[in-house]
């Protein structure tokens, strides 16, 4: 199956609610320019429930394991987030 690609992205990174209840995905936009690929400095942020997140994972997983994948080790980085009101 081959895809049309409608959005080309870099540098995911997850945003995970408090709570637990959303997961918002979000990428730096790559624009395709005649000298190549090219990050715009826009980013792109995709929101889906915790139940979604977790069917992509599993799809990503499955992905890896048959078409043997590479993706290397990234850096892992946790950050807190407080509430918009708590923010200074």
């Amino acid at each position: 199956m081959e895809a049309e690609i409608n959005l080309s992205a870099a540098n995911p990174c997850l945003v995970v609610q408090k709570d637990g209840s959303q997961i918002v995905i979000r990428c730096e936009e790559v624009e395709q320019t005649r000298n190549g690929p090219r990050k715009s400095g826009r980013y792109i942020h995709l929101g889906m429930t915790t139940a979604d997140a977790t069917q992509l994972l599993a799809l990503l997983k499955d992905a890896e394991q048959r078409q043997a994948l590479v993706g290397g080790h990234h850096r892992v980085m946790i950050v807190d987030v407080p509430p918009e009101k708590d923010r200074h």
